[in-house]
């Protein structure tokens, strides 16, 4: 069943970080990688500033270097 964005954003999740199941974009197979929960997100998203513009690469590097 597919869950709408506000079930996902209250839902308690647990973060860390995994191995990907698979080779995608700039990740390969079997490397770590981080696995935010949505709040995560949602505060992170929130946290940058009106007119800053940020891409998805920097806006992953400055989410890993939040999280250590």
């Amino acid at each position: 069943m597919v869950r709408s964005w506000n079930d996902r954003l209250n839902t308690p999740g647990v973060n860390g970080i995994k191995p990907s199941p698979r080779s995608f974009a700039d990740v390969v197979e079997g490397q770590p990688m981080l696995v935010p929960t949505a709040r995560q997100v949602d505060d992170f998203i929130r946290s940058i500033p009106e007119g800053v513009e940020m891409d998805v690469r920097a806006a992953q590097r400055a989410g890993h270097r939040a999280r250590g």
